[in-house]
């Protein structure tokens, strides 16, 4: 983690170390009304069939309602997830909607930090407003 930890440094980022594996952060980004929006990050090491990546994910990217999501914004983030070609929406263990981008270990440097971390921001800002509105439809 301390790879992960210079890089919020560098950023001049507030984070605290949850565990060995995960850090904890947040930012705030612009919505196209104007508004600012605060959104939680985490950045953790994830493996998939060998490969380590590191994720970065905004968790929870929505509240989920007390009834749950409805069927609509289903339809609407798997439309997105097919558009999108490496942040990928995605529901947790709590089933919280997250919103995540992921690095290869084997490409991960400070210049690619900030490019996956800027993705998430901007699409964050840009795509909050739509979905919150699906959630709470």
């Amino acid at each position: 983690m301390n790879t992960i930890a210079k890089f919020f440094e560098t950023r001049e980022m507030l984070f605290e170390e949850i565990d060995e594996r995960a850090i904890s952060s947040a930012f705030l980004t612009d919505l196209p009304d104007g508004q600012e929006q605060a959104f939680n990050l985490f950045a953790l090491f994830i493996e998939d069939e060998g490969d380590r990546y590191m994720r970065l994910t905004i968790v929870p990217f929505v509240d989920q309602p007390y009834d749950g999501y409805p069927s609509e914004l289903y339809v609407a983030i798997s439309r997105r997830n097919h558009d999108l070609p490496q942040l990928k929406f995605a529901f947790d263990d709590d089933n919280d909607l997250e919103l995540a981008v992921d690095i290869p270990e084997v490409q991960l440097n400070q210049v690619e930090f900030d490019r996956a971390l800027q993705l998430l921001v901007d699409y964050a800002g840009l795509n909050y407003s739509e979905i919150k509105a699906l959630a709470e439809a």
